[in-house]
């Protein structure tokens, strides 16, 4: 229990540089918590729609709030409670729903990685884009063995 605890207080001083970073980290801790019981509890167009319309940390540019979610999400991560959470899909969303976009047009994918001969399971991914410019995304993705779910509406 305390290398547990030691190990979740390294994560945070290493994680936190400002002090709104403690908020912003606690808020992205529980939504990774509760992100799948709020997608089970709706359909996947009114979850998304969600995630647009909440607060997000106020950024200079992209790069750099793509880079502060990113430490702060890997920092939750990271953390013994929620290590086994981690997924393209978690990862994705969580970038989507707190990135400040600015002007630009920030879009979350789903797609399913094209099978490989005798491959048997379907294999599925998220990833999150600006300006069709890939910010994070599973190696099939960056290597285009991806086929994106068509969007409705």
């Amino acid at each position: 229990m305390v290398a547990k605890l030691n190990r979740t207080a390294a994560l945070l001083r290493g994680a936190i540089r400002e002090p709104s970073d403690v908020g912003w980290l606690i808020r992205i801790a529980l939504f990774i918590v509760r992100a799948p019981r709020d997608l089970a509890n709706t359909d996947l167009a009114t979850f998304v729609e969600r995630l647009r319309n909440g607060p997000r940390p106020k950024a200079n540019d992209l790069t750099a709030g793509t880079e502060r979610i990113k430490r702060l999400r890997g920092a939750c991560l990271r953390m013994p409670a929620l290590w086994r959470r981690d997924s393209c899909y978690v990862r994705a969303l969580t970038l989507y729903r707190f990135l400040d976009p600015g002007q630009r047009e920030v879009r979350l994918h789903f797609g399913v990685e094209l099978p490989e001969a005798g491959q048997q399971r379907l294999h599925g991914h998220a990833w999150v884009t600006a300006d069709r410019a890939i910010l994070e995304g599973p190696d099939a993705v960056l290597a285009g063995r991806i086929r994106e779910l068509a969007r409705r509406g």
